[in-house]
């Protein structure tokens, strides 16, 4: 029986008396909405969430809605929620990603309307995964610097209004100026809370000036509590003079607002600037763009090579490799040599980012390379090397004139330029072995669970999404992810054809291929492969094999199959497999099915029954759900990922076999995945470019 829907309309009249609606079916808020019967505006109507067919929660109106009070001229409280938890859950318990979600009223057939079409389960799956993404990174001081570009575009038309300074509409004052060595206009002063932190302006000297301000906030005693003190840059070609009087700066929607210049305007130094920053640095409010000009006050210091101080001290230094780790900072490797002036520390500056060597992750050791150029400094070469993680916020966005600064016990330091072919980068340039290089016994080191995080991050940014050859979309799949050896890629093809022939439960395949230099014979055996056997099948291709498990999701919403059987890389299903997995893919149920591996896998030690995520089967709702909040690793497998640990599953014994003798991963790869495993670094969702 089609289900009704009911209408809105809050006249009495024809043969439904139920109204509602849905106002909104949304991941953060739940599905809200209201819902009342015309002939007994008292009682309130049961209603049921749907998904598809299936029950998932129930609920009764209880909130007043003054709109609906109004329109009917009683009060009524038609209003309804559905937490967004319970939306979550009701993903978890749809067998088909394309079950719609809907509000039934209970006992009937009449369902609530919504503007637009019902979503489905897998638009609220993707809902989802935008909703627990990583934010953003406002604190990068290259995206401040082109926000404040736009912002400063959109003041043109600010110019040519007629802007007046009236009195009720002034916001605040700017008490002092400064600019630093690369002419950037700072101020400080104080405005009325409620404003954007960042806008467009006008400074209005005797003439307009298009301009864009970006400020942070800090609380000041001697203000009112609807004001807060301010610290901001001023992104224009206006430069303050000692002969500059009173200016305003116009803001706001229309100029409607103004700050204030005091006459005459105080001018301080760059020192000057970042003194009275460091007074109410403990202060300040909020993040994002707040951190971005704090890097860039800490920044002001002067960072112009200059070797003046160096040479006076007789002092050389030279840096011979850079590792950047986004996210951690720079491991520096390097030697530096100064006769007559002990090294205090060091520091290191990139673009806007200012670095300060780790005491705890600093050593020296000889360099006696320099023996040649330093003759007779036996001792100083003995300790002249040095290795350091300079931690901080280092961006490769950033990356611009790298600048060493030796600082000297009892005061005094010196600049050096830093070359950039030295620089390389974690996951794009270099690996993780070649962080061996700098610290040798890196999983001991303090701070290798933030390198680990930072590695696992640089993995998951440089995994770019499946490329589609050909897809076919099949409710129930075997995904089968191609071998990069030449032999056993054709022998997976045979396989694959052998079973197909047999029938009984195959109802779909899709072919993942790496873009290695099989990916001709792979596209080859495809087409054959489609054109001999009657199935829908599907051609997908990914950077790297070891990528398939972390773009499963993606994979899965290519070929919308609501439920899977995964064969990731390196492996096959036995005979016994076989079987299991044409009977778990005619199966409706939503449990987790492992087929366990032979016995000499390194990946599954002291793993009960040899369970790996390289084979498995589950529903697609089950497991996107749960790759919300997994955690990622490197090479993209480690044991069972999480998965046997965080779900019921139950496990088919001797189900699938390696192709090959397990090759064992880097030591340095099996430490990192270790700690994610153990700590379950779930906060860094896998499907980067879902």
């Amino acid at each position: 029986m089609t289900a009704l829907v009911v209408g809105t309309a809050l006249a009495a009249g024809g043969p439904v008396s139920h109204r509602g609606f849905i106002d909104m079916i949304d991941c953060a808020q739940g599905v809200r909405g209201w819902a009342l019967d015309l002939f007994d505006l008292s009682r309130a109507v049961p209603l049921q969430l749907m998904v598809g067919d299936l029950v998932v929660a129930e609920t009764r109106p209880d909130q007043p809605r003054h709109d609906i009070s109004d329109a009917l001229g009683e009060p009524v409280a038609p209003g309804f929620v559905f937490d967004a938890s319970v939306l979550a859950r009701a993903t978890e318990l749809a067998e088909a990603t394309e079950d719609t979600i809907a509000v039934r009223i209970a006992g009937t057939d009449l369902r609530l309307g919504i503007s637009g079409e019902s979503p489905t389960v897998g638009d609220v799956i993707q809902q989802l995964r935008r909703l627990n993404a990583p934010l953003p990174n406002r604190s990068n001081t290259a995206d401040l610097e082109l926000l404040l570009e736009d912002l400063r575009a959109d003041a043109a038309a600010l110019g040519e209004l007629a802007l007046r300074p009236l009195p009720e509409n002034l916001q605040g004052y700017i008490e002092a100026l400064a600019i630093d060595t690369s002419g950037q206009v700072w101020m400080i002063g104080w405005m009325r809370r409620g404003h954007l932190t960042e806008f467009a302006a006008v400074i209005s000297e005797r003439r307009k000036i298009s301009s864009a301000i970006a400020v942070m906030t800090y609380t000041r005693d001697d203000l009112p509590a609807d004001a807060c003190g301010i610290i901001g840059v001023i992104a224009s070609s206006w430069r303050p003079t000692s002969g500059t009087s009173e200016f305003f700066v116009f803001f706001g929607s229309g100029g409607r607002f103004h700050l204030r210049s005091h006459a005459p305007i105080r001018l301080i130094t760059p020192s000057d600037l970042i003194a009275e920053y460091e007074a109410v640095r403990e202060r300040c409010l909020g993040e994002g763009r707040a951190t971005a000009l704090q890097r860039m006050l800490g920044s002001l210091e002067n960072w112009l090579p200059t070797r003046s101080v160096g040479q006076a001290y007789a002092t050389e230094t030279s840096i011979d490799r850079v590792l950047l780790v986004p996210g951690l900072g720079c491991l520096v490797e390097g030697w530096v040599v100064s006769p007559m002036k002990r090294v205090d520390g060091l520091r290191l500056r990139i673009g806007g980012a200012a670095m300060t060597a780790v005491p705890e992750a600093i050593y020296w050791k000889p360099r006696p390379d320099l023996l040649a150029a330093f003759p007779g400094s036996d001792a100083l070469v003995q300790r002249a090397g040095f290795v350091a993680l300079f931690a901080g916020d280092a961006e490769p966005e950033d990356f611009a004139d790298p600048v060493l600064k030796v600082v000297f016990q009892g005061g005094g330091a010196a600049n050096w330029s830093v070359s950039p072919k030295v620089f390389r980068r974690l996951g794009h340039s270099a690996t993780l072995e070649d962080a061996l290089l700098f610290f040798p016994a890196l999983q001991e080191e303090s701070f290798f669970p933030r390198f680990a995080e930072a590695a696992i991050r640089a993995q998951r940014n440089a995994i770019n999404p499946p490329v589609p050859m050909s897809i076919t979309h099949t409710r129930r799949a075997l995904i089968c992810v191609l071998p990069e050896d030449r032999c056993d890629l054709f022998l997976v093809f045979e396989e694959m054809a052998h079973h197909c022939r047999a029938g009984g439960g195959i109802d779909g395949v899709a072919f993942v291929a790496s873009a290695t230099t099989n990916r001709s014979d792979a596209m080859w055996l495809f087409r054959e492969f489609q054109l001999s056997q009657g199935v829908p099948c599907s051609l997908l291709v990914i950077d790297d094999a070891a990528h398939a498990f972390p773009l499963l999701p993606d994979i899965l919403r290519e070929i919308g199959a609501n439920r899977f059987v995964f064969l990731g890389p390196g492996v096959f299903l036995t005979e016994g497999g076989w079987r299991h997995a044409r009977q778990l893919l005619r199966t409706a149920g939503p449990d987790l099915v492992f087929f366990g591996l032979e016995p000499d896998s390194f990946e599954q030690r002291d793993i009960a029954d040899n369970v790996s995520a390289r084979c498995f089967a589950w529903t697609t709702a089950h497991f996107v759900r749960w790759s919300l909040t997994a955690a990622p690793y490197l090479g993209g497998f480690h044991r069972e990922n999480g998965l046997f640990k965080s779900n019921v599953a139950h496990v088919v014994h001797h189900g699938a076999a390696r192709t090959s003798r397990t090759v064992l991963p880097a030591r340095i790869q099996e430490a990192v995945n270790s700690a994610v495993y153990s700590s379950g670094m779930g906060a860094l969702s896998m499907g980067a470019n879902v």
